[in-house]
């Protein structure tokens, strides 16, 4: 009797909430109103829907497995992806991360960017405060993980160094290091604009910078060199010398320049659960 009476008080309470009989009583039992049948057929539908959600996302559990191979630019740090890697790795124990720091390459495209396939993915510098520099066929890009304003990297003697700040007009009469005749022309405008916003050329290096490091990799360590010795300024980000501390060097804030972003970016062919949920791993902490 008391399943009974507990029956009767759940359905009396559904009745209350909705604003109408579920049930009605007749000599040949009880038995559902208009109104209950469609609570019931919406009822079974929720219970199978929730129940294929639950299958997929085991299903999808088990798939994020084996080995993930996530590069860095170096220049990031190690904290934000070090973070990302431990907590996707406490939820996917199955999937073991590689971490690879990397230098930005001379090209910038999906060969380049993900060291000739040894990578699936890798977080990069995005300059122009989007991902406009990454909008190639077979690449992807995830959200924003780091937003960084922008900085120029100058000798503690240079003439600009007693500002506060500069702006892109500033630079008309001085020189930047040319980022790479062979970058994609995209990113290597957004990194080094060729003129300011009212029109002036911005003189860049004759030589570019890899071929001034006779490398095609570049890294933050050559910046700072080359720009200590006097060859050219240098674009960078506002926080490069708290992570490559070098005396004689300083860095001040560009004001009219977009910052530059930290993203995900792997190849849309090559896409799978663990690369999904490593990004999604790295929008969740960034977000919180």
């Amino acid at each position: 009797r008391s399943t009974a009476d507990a029956l009767e008080k759940e359905i009396g309470e559904l009745e209350a909430e909705i604003g109408g009989a579920l049930v009605v009583s007749g000599e040949g039992g009880v038995r559902l109103t208009e109104l209950g049948e469609r609570l019931r057929t919406g009822a079974r539908a929720g219970v199978a829907e929730l129940a294929a959600i639950f299958t997929e996302t085991r299903t999808a559990e088990r798939r994020i497995g084996g080995r993930l191979r996530v590069g860095y630019v170096a220049s990031l740090g190690g904290d934000l992806v070090t973070r990302v890697t431990t907590e996707f790795e406490r939820r996917h124990p199955a999937c073991r991360v590689t971490l690879t720091p990397t230098r930005i390459g001379r090209r910038w495209d999906e060969t380049d960017l993900l060291a000739e396939g040894d990578l699936d993915l890798v977080l990069h510098w995005s300059p122009g405060g989007d991902t406009r520099s990454f909008a190639q066929p077979n690449l992807r890009t995830g959200p924003a993980l780091l937003t960084v304003p922008r900085g120029l990297l100058l000798r503690d003697d240079h003439p600009l160094a007693s500002r506060e700040t500069v702006s892109l007009e500033d630079l008309a009469d001085h020189r930047l290091l040319d980022p790479g005749k062979a970058l994609h022309p995209v990113a290597r405008d957004l990194w080094a604009p060729p003129v300011t916003p009212s029109g002036r050329p911005i003189p860049r290096t004759e030589e570019d910078i890899p071929r001034l490091i006779g490398r095609t990799r570049i890294g933050a360590e050559d910046m700072l060199s080359l720009v200590a010795r006097g060859i050219g300024l240098h674009i960078s980000v506002v926080s490069l010398l708290e992570r490559y501390p070098f005396p004689g060097l300083k860095v001040i804030p560009v004001v009219d320049i977009p910052p530059m972003l930290a993203v995900p970016v792997w190849r849309a062919s090559e896409e799978n659960e663990a690369i999904r949920a490593y990004v999604s791993v790295a929008a969740e902490l960034a977000a919180g």
